[in-house]
């Protein structure tokens, strides 16, 4: 029986039960792990998306898949916390997953001497030592650079093991960790081993739009040598997939009606959080039934209504009175009427204006991720299906 305890869709929370596959990202990933273990040099990659998007998500599913990937891998997987010292929280994470991994325990000294040099991290009590041990404090950043470096020269003589650094909700970071990890993690990944090769790290960011910037406003050089990881909207078929085989995500033998699939495709139009909205309310709205309906997917869409509302607002908050203005000229018009020049005429109000008139609008807006194009790129679309609704109310 379907009830709310055992619905496996979890919107907002990050690490989802009810995955739908990421293969470009994931392929991408899995070449970064491959590089770090035969030694080749690669820059780390970024994530830089709105909320909803399954950053968090894709994170946990690597964090699984690294070990398939590479049986003895160190994974160190850890979210920043706004207001609190990353730096810190790095580091009990980072010897955590050393633990977890099974390494030497001369290792795990080495690196644990290394990090308690930092009065930071004794302050925090995150590391078995004393306050005021009579060591020498280091810099945070050479500290750092000193353990990850043992940590590096470990793995690489211990059969070539990854050391995979999953960093979430990087925008967050506070400025002074923001400095010294990354400087740290600048130099240390493209530190040659004995054999000439780099030491086997793989290194992935992720955060909000503008984490980027604030690398570049602390004069951090790390983000500019990042390269991106585009994580849009899921694909409709790695969605149609996931619920053609709805029953390994949940032991009730429950399943969805192929029509159900379709409509819940069309009403979710890719977003990873409105995907998990449609779901969760779709299971809820018929607990003794076995087999998820179009009906079920419609009970979804009115109980998330105020939620995608606020989704969409939330996308929307920011923007300028011209762009604003411009985009609710754009939802008047219906899907097939949605092109540059319609939508210039009905915001200048001019049935002779061309979408040159209109300037950099829409191209700004584009760019945003506000819209994006229609699949035959002659029209647009707004980049959340229920934005056209909120704009229109």
């Amino acid at each position: 029986m379907r009830s709310a305890a055992n619905n496996p869709f979890n919107p907002g929370f990050g690490d989802a039960d009810v995955w739908v596959e990421r293969p470009e990202q994931l392929g991408v990933i899995h070449s970064m792990v491959d590089r770090a273990v035969t030694g080749a040099k690669q820059a780390p990659r970024l994530i830089e998306q709105e909320r909803g998007y399954g950053k968090t998500t894709l994170l946990a599913a690597v964090e699984d898949y690294v070990h398939d990937w590479a049986p003895g891998a160190i994974v160190v997987r850890v979210a920043a916390v706004d207001g609190e010292p990353f730096t810190a929280l790095f580091v009990s994470r980072l010897v955590a997953a050393l633990r977890h991994a099974s390494a030497a325990a001369e290792l795990v000294g080495a690196v644990t001497d290394a990090l308690s040099r930092i009065r930071q991290v004794r302050l925090a009590g995150v590391l078995d030592v004393a306050l005021d041990d009579g060591g020498v404090d280091q810099p945070a950043s050479i500290a750092l650079l000193d353990a990850l470096g043992r940590l590096g020269e470990a793995a690489r003589a211990d059969g070539d093991r990854p050391v995979v650094l999953l960093l979430d909700e990087a925008h967050v970071i506070d400025p002074q960790s923001l400095r010294a990890v990354f400087t740290a993690l600048q130099e240390v990944i493209n530190r040659p081993d004995g054999s000439g090769r780099v030491l086997p790290f793989a290194v992935l960011l992720a955060g909000l739009p503008g984490l980027r910037s604030r690398f570049k406003q602390h004069r951090v050089t790390f983000g500019e040598r990042c390269r991106d990881l585009e994580l849009d909207r899921l694909d409709d078929e790695a969605i149609r997939d996931a619920l053609l085989r709805f029953e390994r995500f949940n032991e009730q033998g429950v399943r969805f009606a192929p029509d159900a699939i379709e409509r819940l495709i069309e009403e979710c139009d890719g977003h990873p959080h409105v995907f998990q909205l449609l779901g969760e309310g779709a299971w809820d709205a018929t607990p003794d039934a076995d087999v998820i309906t179009v009906a079920d997917v419609e009970a979804g869409l009115a109980s998330s209504r105020r939620e995608r509302s606020r989704i969409a607002a939330a996308r929307l908050s920011g923007l300028t009175e011209a762009q604003l203005a411009w985009l609710a000229a754009a939802a008047e018009l219906d899907d097939d009427e949605r092109t540059l020049t319609a939508i210039c005429r009905g915001y200048r109000g001019n049935p002779k204006a061309t979408a040159a008139d209109c300037g950099s609008l829409g191209s700004a807006l584009l760019t945003a991720g506000v819209i994006r194009p229609s699949p035959d790129s002659r029209r647009i679309r707004f980049a959340l299906r229920g934005m056209r609704e909120h704009l229109r109310t």
